[in-house]
């Protein structure tokens, strides 16, 4: 089960930390998880096959393939999903952060950014300036 846990770690390219924080459990316990030294509750189990689309019999028995056949790519489309919200999030902060220093344009331009940012696949990138 140790290799298997890290097997999947490993393949999404996430550190001990970055998979914790996935799965809502303290770095120290993956580690712990990857040495073998604590069985793995059934509720993280639960979370690498629903979070990452795990194969449950890859998972407890090691046969089959590591990943639920039909969704590699829906794995790697949250995954990716997932890092583009965090990075509008960091925007969004930085953009909170800053406002009492920001004129109304400066703000505006970094608002209808976040927004473009957003919905880029609904509305094209913002290029200019929005006028005062």
């Amino acid at each position: 089960m140790k290799t298997r846990i890290k097997a999947i770690r490993e393949a999404l390219k996430l550190s001990q930390q970055e998979f914790a924080e996935k799965t809502c459990v303290k770095q120290a316990a993956i580690s712990k998880y990857e040495r073998g030294e604590v069985k793995p509750t059934t509720e993280f189990y639960s979370k690498l096959v629903s979070i990452f689309h795990i194969d449950i019999n890859w998972l407890l028995n090691g046969e089959g393939t590591m990943f639920r056949a039909s969704t590699r790519d829906a794995t790697e489309e949250a995954m990716v999903k997932q890092d583009d919200d965090e990075h509008l999030m960091e925007k969004i902060n930085e953009l909170t952060n800053a406002l009492p220093k920001l004129s109304k344009k400066d703000f505006l331009r970094n608002y209808h950014q976040i927004m473009a940012d957003i919905y880029k696949d609904q509305v094209p990138k913002v290029n200019k300036s929005p006028k005062d």
